[in-house]
């Protein structure tokens, strides 16, 4: 353009060379900007064509699921009436609230559940389920640890297989669907002897019917070992008490021969011809002999009320 208007110099004007400088600079950023326009109209119109696909498929999924919708909507509720699309979305909220109530029905009986086996933890009882067919559905790991046995195996076994063997007891272990407290005996995979207190009670379905039941054992084997320890020394105590009676008994019947003997002489030697002094010591004898002969006489009476043969006498 400066040619054309025949001013030369001015490319070569110092002065004016910065101005043209910056215009030319301008120019080209121009090309650059508009470059970058293009671009990014380019970039847009791509994204933009990407999300109309993304919500089309949005769209048939959709309808996909509110087919759904209305089908299940139909098969549970036969006598409602769906017209559109708003209706099966009012059922779905409703379905929608049924099923967030039965989750939270469930988690609150788990963690009922949770708390109650660690409380029996904490009780050392171990708990197990059972089904109509006297077979183990569940089973806590303190029921396992008490019969010693690992819990998968105890799992579909029966109280017969549980027990294994026939021991000396009134009693074998049973899953009772009745109310029963008893005691029985079984054997672990140790041989080692245990006794169980046993608590059965059944269980019912919302229908109240039975569908099995549960069974609470408490391992009390230390208590019978001392229930038998204290027989044993109370057996002890009594063959010991009946030693001593006898004793007691023999002794005393072997004191009144000698001491009658003693008395026999003495009213003897009173009748013959004595001086006093040998009267009186005649007389301290008869009074301590006779002393004794009562006392064999009371320890006789003991023995005999201990036996039971005791008779009054009304003297």
């Amino acid at each position: 353009q400066l040619r054309r208007f025949q001013r030369e110099d001015w490319l070569t004007d110092e002065m004016f060379l910065p101005f043209l400088n910056a215009v030319s600079d301008s120019y080209y950023r121009n090309d650059d900007d508009r470059s970058m326009l293009d671009n990014a109209m380019r970039l847009s119109s791509d994204e933009l064509g990407e999300k109309r696909s993304q919500l089309r498929r949005v769209i048939e999924q959709q309808a996909k699921v509110l087919a759904s919708l209305k089908e299940a909507a139909l098969t549970l509720l036969p006598g409602e009436q769906i017209e559109d699309d708003e209706d099966v979305l009012r059922i779905a909220g409703v379905l929608q609230e049924e099923i967030t109530r039965r989750q939270s029905a469930e988690w609150e009986r788990r963690d009922t559940e949770k708390r109650l086996h660690e409380i029996m933890d904490s009780m050392q009882l171990g708990l197990a389920y059972f089904n109509d067919l006297g077979q183990l559905t569940g089973v806590q790991e303190r029921f396992a640890e008490i019969v010693g046995r690992p819990a998968h195996w105890l799992v579909g076994k029966s109280a017969f297989q549980i027990q294994n063997i026939e021991l000396n007891t009134d009693s074998a272990l049973r899953f009772s669907v009745t109310r029963e407290v008893y005691e029985t005996n079984i054997l672990t995979l140790k041989s080692e002897e245990k006794w169980l207190l046993c608590i059965t009670s059944p269980m019912m379905d919302r229908n109240n019917q039975r569908t099995g039941g549960a069974i609470v054992i408490f391992d009390i084997t230390d208590r019978k070992k001392l229930e038998s320890d204290l027989k044993a020394a109370r057996a002890a105590a009594e063959s010991a008490l009946e030693i001593r009676k006898a004793i007691i008994a023999n002794v005393s019947h072997e004191l009144r021969t000698p001491v009658n003997g003693i008395i026999g002489m003495t009213e003897l030697l009173a009748s013959t011809s004595l001086d006093e002094r040998q009267k009186e010591l005649i007389q301290t004898l008869r009074y301590s002999s006779t002393s004794l002969l009562q006392l064999v006489g009371d320890i006789l009476d003991v023995s005999r009320l201990e036996s039971g043969k005791f008779k009054l006498e009304n003297i």
